[in-house]
């Protein structure tokens, strides 16, 4: 079941990255929170989430080996990061 029903898009993050890098050269890029918010249906087995880190961190090392990007960090959601979004908990 989809929370924030988002779209998924990995490359869309590639892309991104690489604006900001031309946009602002020199300064490098810390990607502090990014994550799926689609409720585990599966328990503990949870491919789409897998898939979802999977496929944007496979984007953001083209964008770093590929493209030049100076992309330094990458920080996961935490699971308590949904509950903020779906049930209000600041």
């Amino acid at each position: 079941m989809c929370l924030s029903c988002w779209q998924i898009v990995p490359w869309g993050l590639r892309k991104l990255v690489n604006w900001i890098g031309k946009e602002y050269p020199g300064p490098p890029i810390y990607i502090t929170e990014h994550g799926s918010a689609d409720r585990d249906v599966d328990g503990v087995n949870d491919e789409q989430k897998v898939r979802c880190y999977r496929d944007y961190i496979n984007e953001l090392l083209k964008a770093v080996k590929l493209d030049g990007v100076d992309v330094r960090g990458y920080t996961a959601w935490t699971l308590l990061d949904n509950f903020e979004w779906a049930a209000g908990y600041t």
